[in-house]
């Protein structure tokens, strides 16, 4: 990834040890709520009738009543549909939420439909999962101005078509409720428009057996939760971002020592181009790091390493990056063919280990843009870590990991791999 590969695994096996990490004032609020009914005046002396505060007002009756929401959401981005390896429409988004109170507001569930179908319902422990707090804090009662990133993924139901909304509702408890206007628990009206166009469908950029997905699709993986504040606004360029790195026949990912690039077998492997495209971006020339050793000091334009950039239409962008040093093999102004080999795969950058790091995007810059889905046109997966914790024993011993039961040899088109699969791609 743009971030390191260990440090990807190791978010994945602490997160089960540890807590995920003056707005308006009240009488503001207050004024807010009043203002809907009264103008927010206390001035009674102005000519016409003492019943100023008459709820005969001209103009159509809304259909369903406003709410004060101490806590503001909205989607980062609207979510596109995409079709994973489990055969499920994945659809992957977040929410941005605000308590724009001076006061402690509780988070208390969320609960996602479409078309009056209930499609995902959060409380508890699996909401503070998907919660990232700004002040890194543990819980979900937001402090007064606090914000948060709520990191979703809803899947459709089988043969369900994608919806053009998503209803979310979030419960929240302000700790000093008003009452009328400021209830003790408050139900949040939230619609999330969900994009209608369809994920690219690709070529693969590796060929081969035993590549292994590092931090995919879809829940709370180091891509994911890479939420980059550039310019003024959340970017989220690695929502769809897969790490690959090859396992041996024996499900080993190094021989010998790790911090040598020619303990990793597959380290110099042909990078493919997976569309007709034209290249936008290439660096070139940086050296790869020790594999590892997360880097330091590095600027902002180094993170993605040797990289290339390539348009495949208007809108769709596909970054391949953390190339060997010299291996580049396009510039700027080219067209590239499916299959078309561009570069090697290396351990430049923002890297800990060699890899691949492959995602799509909405623009050209790697890590100013948002993240899009993509599917592969054919794959196998040939098998699926049992767990996240089978991670460790490949940074600690070079593997093997244990595999779950199934799938095994299961031939995927269309579709993108998901977290933890063993993918087998054409050789061409």
């Amino acid at each position: 990834m743009i971030a390191s590969v260990a440090t990807g695994i190791r978010r994945h096996r602490n997160r089960r040890h540890r807590n995920r990490r003056r707005g308006i004032v009240a009488a503001t609020l207050g004024c807010v709520a009043v203002l809907t009914v009264a103008g927010c005046s206390s001035d009674t002396s102005s000519s016409g009738s003492s019943t100023a505060a008459s709820s005969s007002v001209a103009g159509p009756t809304p259909a369903v009543a406003d709410v004060i929401t101490p806590v503001t959401a909205t989607a980062i981005d609207d979510p596109m549909a995409v079709v994973g390896s489990d055969g499920k429409t994945h659809l992957a988004y977040e929410l941005l939420l605000i308590n724009v109170t001076p006061d402690p507001v509780g988070v208390r569930s969320l609960e996602v439909s479409a078309s009056g179908q209930s499609l995902l319902t959060l409380e508890g422990a699996a909401l503070t999962a998907l919660t990232r707090r700004g002040s890194g804090a543990p819980g979900l009662d937001l402090a007064g101005g606090e914000y948060a990133r709520l990191t979703l993924d809803v899947v459709l139901p089988d043969g369900a078509p994608t919806p053009a909304s998503l209803s979310n509702t979030l419960t929240v408890a302000p700790s000093k409720p008003q009452p009328p206007l400021i209830p003790a628990v408050i139900a949040e009206p939230i619609t999330v428009t969900v994009d209608q166009q369809e994920a690219v469908v690709v070529d693969t950029p590796l060929y081969g057996d035993g590549w292994l997905n590092g931090d995919g699709c879809c829940g709370t993986s180091a891509h994911r939760m890479a939420a980059n504040p550039i310019n003024g606004r959340f970017w989220l360029a690695e929502r769809f971002a897969i790490d690959w790195v090859q396992l041996d026949e024996a499900g080993k990912l190094y021989v010998g020592d790790p911090t040598k690039l020619s303990s990793y077998p597959y380290y110099g492997a042909d990078i493919h181009s997976v569309a007709d495209s034209t290249v936008v971006g290439v660096v070139d020339g940086l050296p790869d790091q020790i594999p590892g050793k997360s880097p330091t000091g590095l600027p902002l334009d180094q993170y993605g390493g040797n990289h290339v950039v390539a348009k495949v239409a208007d809108g769709v962008y596909v970054f391949y990056a953390h190339l060997e040093p010299g291996s580049v093999k396009v510039e700027v102004g080219d067209t590239l063919t499916p299959g078309q080999v561009i570069g090697r795969l290396g351990n430049s950058g923002n890297s800990d280990a060699p890899h691949l790091h492959f995602h799509a995007m909405n623009g050209p810059d790697p890590l100013r843009a948002s993240g899009i889905p993509y599917e592969y046109k054919q794959f196998t997966v040939a098998h699926r870590l049992q767990s996240e914790a089978q991670l460790e024993p490949l940074l600690t011993t070079g593997g093997p990991p244990e595999y779950a039961s199934e799938p095994v040899g299961k031939q995927v088109t269309d579709a993108m791999p998901m977290d933890l699969d063993v993918v087998d791609f054409p050789s061409k």
